[in-house]
Formats: C-alpha cells, structure tokens, sequence
C-alpha cells in the first residue's frame, strides 16, 4: 500500500515537531483540534447521507457536534433509528416540499445519547463476561458465543402469541436453565425437546 502511495506522490515533505516546549504543545493542541472538525464533519456527512438514502431530512444537522468518536454505518444506523423513534413519538410529522420527513435536531442528538448509552452498556457487559471463570478450554470457546442478556433486546412480552401460548413457551425455555438437575436423564429430556420443536 505504501509503496503505491509512494508512486502516485513521488515528492515527500517532512514535518518536524517543534522543538520550544511551549510551541510544541501549541501544535499539539492544533492537530487535536484539526483531528476533531474532521471526525465531526465525516460524522455529519455520514449522518446526512444516511438520511438522504432512507428518505429523511434534518434541518441544522451541523449544528449537532459529534467529535468524541467516528461513526460506523451501523452506528448511524442506529442513532438514526433512535431519532426517528424520539421524533415521532414527540412530534407531529412535519414533511417538507419533496415529501421527506423533517427530524428535529433535539431527536438526532437524542439518538446519539442512546448510541452513547447502549455502547457503555456494551462494554460494560463484555468486561463482566471477560470475568466468568471457565474450567476448560471448550468452556473458553463457548464464552465468546455467549450473548449477555441485555443484548438480545427481545422478551416474551414481544412475542406476537396469545398469552398462554407464551407461558408455555417461556416455562419450556426457562426450566432447563432453571433447573438443569432434572433434565440430566430420563424422560424430561425428550418432553422437553418436542414440547419447543411443537411450539416453533
């Protein structure tokens, strides 16, 4: 890669620090903040044509400083999702000339907010899965499969089913977790296997 650069722009110019300790830090400081208007103006740009290709709009998006971080697709994905709840639930819809929805600034950064929220709970969670002590290595390798419970987002409550449906449903997935000890042997085992594959 670097030799490709290399042939494209053959003239190189170095740029030595300088050398005062005060200037130093001064330049420093400049290349800090040169670093954070362009994250937040990639960020901006990552967030406007995101909109623009689901169909949205946001009025004053720049004023919206997001400098902390470089979002992903998914990221803008996501805070988008958030917004668009926070803004229709808050809002009425308001759709300008080109039959686009208008989002509020304030549910934009509340999207961020949430982004923000979920990604600490994310890391929250994988430290305390990174604490689980294992006793073998097959145990080691079915950790990193391990989903934390608060990152399924789903509950029985979100299941589309009449109610004693998902009771039955929820007693056949609970009980073994539950209850482990009787359903090492015997006939539980085979209950307990066609009672989920006759509910799915």
């Amino acid at each position: 890669m670097m030799k490709q650069l290399m042939k494209i722009f053959p003239n190189k110019v170095t740029i030595i620090p300088p050398q005062d300790e005060a200037q130093l830090m001064n330049w420093k400081n400049q290349l800090d903040h040169d670093t954070e208007a362009l994250r937040a103006k990639s960020n901006i740009m990552s967030i406007q044509s995101f909109l623009n290709r689901v169909g949205l709009e946001c009025k004053d998006l720049e004023a919206i400083s997001i400098k902390d971080q470089t979002l992903t697709n998914e990221s803008v994905d996501r805070v988008i999702g958030f917004a668009l709840s926070h803004h229709l639930k808050h809002y009425k819809p308001k759709v300008c000339h080109d039959m686009k929805l208008v989002l509020s600034t304030e549910s934009v950064s509340y999207g961020l907010q949430m982004l923000q929220n979920f990604q600490s709970d994310m890391k929250s969670t994988k430290k305390s899965l990174k604490d689980v002590v294992t006793e073998n290595e097959f145990e080691k390798r079915l950790l990193a499969d391990v989903i934390a419970p608060s990152d399924i987002g789903v509950t029985f409550d979100d299941i589309g089913a009449l109610d004693n449906v998902k009771a039955t449903l929820k007693e056949l997935v609970m009980l073994p977790l539950q209850r482990p000890e009787l359903f090492c042997r015997g006939q539980l085992t085979k209950l307990i296997e066609e009672g989920i594959q006759s509910e799915l």
